[in-house]
């Protein structure tokens, strides 16, 4: 897995179809595939193998269970749906954008994982789980066939990417009513799976490595430190994320008053029995849950729920847990991109300026209510970032942009993983840091922005490397150099 986890290598060449069938024996039932060619490697494809029993029903809040056996074969040749998210996203201001997440095919079956292998498999290969991030509320596990084929053929590894439900579905919480933590719960059910299945895959069970970005890093932090994950994989990559981020965790009795709230304004009352109670809540759409969640951001980094202490998988804020000997303690990379807060910034404290290209922020007083507002509610971080960003080059209305970009990047992104990778090391985990210093063409975020939150994720995968990515020679070359951390 050291291939995988200090040594992605490059994607260098042709990708092309190969449109016959192959088949995966799973402990559950068979899935059929399809086969791409990469450079002459060929890398089997299945996608929608179900990890669990759909969360519908009776199932809808509950936390993950078993999935049903099949007899016939299973066509894992189509994309199965995205967990259920609001689609629609405020980065439509941008003129030509494909950030928008209109056209995402959602539902609320969703628990599938999608699976890339070399058709070539002498030995056990290593395996690379990936857990996609978007603030616990958006996101998606199905990848382009070539995005996950590209390091696939040349690591000659197995890439597996995992759904989990996100949102309302996910975290809503009633303290002894509701568990909590569904979403997160869902991640850990997937891993096990794969640990039992990892033979049937072709791959080796004892050489697992789970990675992923934004609250997807946030997870891979959170099962690091959760003695019911630890012995489901051995190896971790967080990509600009961190468990102990304060996006990344709420309060338990926060969380519970809010869904408490909730029901009632859809007209579930949670004093009346539990059945009454739960019977109410399978009622309500998805969308009726997540318009009334939106509700109550309070602020502006604020997420309407998220993880909390649930007594089981998190006994303790992972601040705590990071002190705690049952932590899982082995190599971690903890990545950065050096521009992680101009996306927020933009879009939080830019809304009325056209940012196609870079503003000019020349009202004084604005800028420092930005500020401000980074840390609304923590005054004595307020008076800490008026320090450290006010006093740096206040009246340059050239260099604001960069210092909102800045405070709102070290706040949520570079120091919370600094946190975390300084206080694992204490317990003796290995960590490795890397930076993302530059953005590449294919970024759909305006040039001026520089390397923005995410901006790792194909590069490390790849793309680039793929014929018609769009990318420069200079760009292919990060990516070779990028992956050979």
């Amino acid at each position: 897995m050291d291939a995988i986890f200090l040594s992605l290598l490059a994607v260098l060449c042709v990708v092309a179809s190969a449109n016959f069938g192959i088949e995966l024996q799973t402990s559950l039932g068979k899935m059929s595939g399809t086969v791409r060619k990469v450079n002459g490697e060929e890398v089997e494809i299945f996608y929608g193998i179900p990890y669990a029993r759909p969360p519908l029903g009776m199932y809808r809040f509950g936390l993950s269970s078993p999935a049903t056996p099949w007899s016939d074969v299973r066509d894992g040749t189509i994309k199965p749906p995205s967990c259920w998210q609001p689609t629609g996203q405020p980065a439509t201001r941008f003129e030509n954008s494909d950030l928008t997440k209109d056209d995402l095919n959602i539902s609320e079956d969703c628990l599938y994982l999608n699976i890339w292998r070399p058709k070539k498999r002498t030995e056990a290969k290593s395996i690379l789980v990936w857990i996609h991030g978007g603030g616990f509320w958006t996101g998606s596990a199905v990848l382009g066939e070539e995005e996950g084929a590209g390091i696939v053929a040349f690591e000659d590894v197995i890439l597996v990417t995992i759904a989990y439900r996100l949102g309302a579905l996910g975290f809503m919480f009633v303290a002894d009513q509701m568990q909590g933590n569904a979403g997160i719960f869902d991640q850990a059910f997937a891993m096990d799976w794969l640990k039992r299945n990892a033979r049937n895959l072709g791959g080796d069970p004892n050489d697992i490595t789970i990675m992923g970005e934004g609250a997807g890093a946030a997870s891979v932090g959170f099962h690091l430190l959760a003695p019911m994950s630890k012995d489901k994989f051995s190896k971790a990559i967080m990509q600009s994320g961190s468990p102990v981020a304060p996006w990344a965790f709420m309060d338990s009795g926060k969380a519970s008053n809010r869904t408490v709230t909730v029901a009632e304004n859809l007209g579930c009352n949670s004093s009346e029995s539990l059945m009454t109670f739960w019977n109410c809540m399978r009622t309500i759409s998805a969308e009726n849950f997540t318009s009334e969640f939106m509700k109550f951001k309070e602020s502006w980094d604020d997420l309407p729920l998220a993880p909390i202490i649930d007594n089981w998988h998190f006994k303790a804020h992972p601040r705590e847990m990071l002190q705690s000997a049952e932590i899982k303690v082995t190599k971690v990379l903890v990545g950065l991109d050096k521009n992680e807060g101009i996306e927020k910034a933009a879009l939080e404290f830019m809304p009325n300026y056209n940012i196609q290209k870079k503003p000019k922020l020349k009202n004084r007083k604005e800028f420092r209510d930005s500020i401000l507002e980074i840390a609304d509610g923590y005054e004595y971080l307020q008076k800490s970032l008026l320090g450290v960003y006010w006093s740096e080059q206040p009246r340059n209305t050239n260099a604001r942009v960069e210092i909102l970009d800045n405070a709102v990047g070290d706040s949520l992104y570079k120091c919370p993983a600094l946190d975390f990778a300084r206080e694992y090391t204490k317990r003796g985990g290995q960590v490795y840091l890397y930076s993302l210093e530059d953005s590449i063409s294919t970024n759909p975020w305006p040039k001026w922005m520089g390397a923005t939150h995410g901006s790792e994720i194909k590069v490390e995968l790849g793309v680039p490397m793929l014929p018609n990515s769009g990318n420069t020679k200079p760009e292919m070359n990060l990516s070779k150099k990028f992956m050979e951390l």
